[in-house]
């Protein structure tokens, strides 16, 4: 088996791991020297081993702390693991265990944000699309959201909070509605009830 170079660089209270000339990730401080790893040429299955005992399951962990505070599409989970410089090999890896397991989902996660939208900050359909294209939702997926979002009802509950904030000022009232990305006619329609 071949070996290659494992090199180490510290960053603050961090290492980027390097096998060969590619870049595994960015692991603690502690985690290598619980594995005791140091600058030396290893194998290949010696690495494949320290990849499946140590570093695999330390992602998989960061990953499970992020979609435990709140549900997450595959585009932010790429993003975070591209942020902390794993691998592609192992970000793949990861994902696609977690969508297996099913604690990624994008349909899922669309629902959820719409809903939540819906009942937290209500939202018009314009202004949902473009936050799920943001968060690397496919079209299918937002179509399929947005045909069961009822826009009229949303309008009614931010223009209920629009005329407690603004009470009595038309104009802040219409200005506080586009921005949420509701349809102008839609607007002007509730507003001259």
């Amino acid at each position: 088996m071949e070996e290659k170079r494992l090199r180490l660089e510290r960053i603050k209270n961090k290492y980027h791991v390097f096998y060969g000339d590619e870049l595994i990730g960015e692991f603690p401080v502690r985690l290598i020297k619980e594995i005791d790893l140091k600058d030396e040429k290893i194998s290949e299955g010696r690495f494949l081993q320290i990849l499946r005992d140590y570093f695999i399951p330390y992602t998989k962990e960061r990953v499970l702390r992020l979609i435990t505070y709140r549900q997450r599409s595959e585009k932010e989970t790429r993003e975070y693991l591209n942020r902390h410089k794993f691998s592609k090999a192992i970000t793949d890896a990861i994902i696609e265990d977690f969508k297996r397991a099913g604690l990624i989902d994008d349909l899922s996660f669309a629902e959820s944000f719409a809903l939540s939208r819906f009942q937290m900050k209500p939202v018009g359909k314009f202004y949902i699309k473009q936050e799920l294209k943001k968060k690397g939702i496919s079209s299918e997926i937002i179509q399929r959201i947005l045909s069961n979002y009822d826009e009229g009802k949303a309008l009614k509950n931010a223009y209920e909070r629009a005329k407690k904030i603004y009470p009595g000022n038309r104009e802040k009232k219409v200005k506080f509605l586009m921005r949420r990305g509701f349809d102008i006619s839609m607007i002007f329609e509730i507003i001259n009830e």
